[in-house]
């Protein structure tokens, strides 16, 4: 609960808000180079910043897949992760999945924009 104080017409007026003390959570997995790492360490924090709490794993408002496009055999294992984080959002332990990292921008060049997008159509 907070209070927002305001003088109107010369008049102090007062306010009383509600704030939901639940803060939106979220989990991470990083997949591929270090450059990867930095990256999954950056939204980390600024995720934080912004009020998210992290979890080391599901439940959570929002799982990321920070993925790997420069190997085949790196792109496969993205898309297992994928398809698992579906299964999971399908069951209620994941409120939303967001593919981020060099895969993403890989198949968006090379395959068409909406390449993984009709894949995985809930991510």
């Amino acid at each position: 609960m907070f209070l927002v104080f305001r003088e109107h017409r010369s008049r102090l007026t007062m306010s009383v808000f509600e704030v939901s003390t639940i803060m939106p959570t979220f989990s991470l997995i990083s997949l591929g180079c270090p450059k990867n790492l930095v990256d999954s360490e950056t939204m980390t924090g600024r995720l934080l910043a912004a009020g998210f709490e992290f979890r080391d794993a599901p439940p959570c408002d929002l799982m990321i897949l920070n993925t790997c496009g420069f190997l085949a055999s790196a792109r496969a294992e993205a898309r297992e992760h994928l398809a698992e984080l579906v299964q999971w959002k399908k069951r209620g332990r994941i409120k939303r999945i967001l593919a981020a990292g060099c895969m993403v921008r890989h198949e968006g060049k090379t395959d068409g924009a909406g390449a993984l997008s009709a894949e995985f159509p809930t991510v």
